[in-house]
Order: structure tokens, then sequence, then C-alpha cells
């Protein structure tokens, strides 16, 4: 554990919840893809997986120049908001969807939940 009383152990507590966020996107985001049967909407989840990833490396090569490892902590915050979409997602896999998954709604609502 980071030790917060100090800004280098704020910001190494940072980069790793960062990197946990992003890390847990990079795992749910071609769950939401595969979720839409607009192509649209699947080619917007493809991009903001590229950026996504693009994100956890750069956070990659932060870690690595502050001689931290940028793992070891779960971001509680994009966790919650996972499961909150994934029940949207999981109901429109089996086929039952009671509300449509339209373009902007996941990617806002996972924007929303962790501002």
């Amino acid at each position: 554990m980071a030790d917060k009383k100090t800004v280098k152990g704020l910001l190494d507590d940072e980069i790793k919840d960062l990197y946990s966020a992003e890390k847990q996107l990079t795992r749910v985001i071609p769950k939401m893809a595969k979720g839409s049967n607009d192509p649209a909407l699947q080619a917007g989840f493809k991009n903001h997986l590229k950026e996504t990833e693009s994100q956890a490396a750069r956070l990659e090569e932060v870690a690595k120049l502050l001689e931290m490892k940028p793992s070891g902590k779960k971001c509680v915050g994009m966790e919650g908001c996972i499961k909150e979409g994934g029940a949207a997602v999981s109901v429109t896999l089996n086929g039952a969807a009671i509300q449509p998954l339209y373009a902007g709604h996941p990617l806002d609502r996972l924007r929303g939940c962790c501002k």
C-alpha cells in the first residue's frame, strides 16, 4: 500500500487506481461491443478500447519512470460502474433486452461514474 502521507505516496496511489480502472475497462469493453447490434456502436467500442489500452500503456510508462508497479490496487469506483453496466449487457446478450444499448449510454455512464 502506498504511503498517502507524502506527495509521492499519493501519486503512486492515484496511478494504481487509474491503472486498475483502465485494465478493468480493457476486459469489459469487448463485452459491451458484443452486446450491441449497432455497427457504429461496435466501432465506437473498438476505438475506445484502443484508447483505453493506450492509456494503460502510458500509466505503465509513468510507473516505470517513478520506479513503482502500477498494479496492486483495485479501482472500486470502476468496478461498481462495470457491475451496473454489466447488467444491461448481460440482459442484451441473453436476448431479452429490456433497454436498448444506444451509442452514448455505456461510455457516458462509465465516464460519469468515474468523475
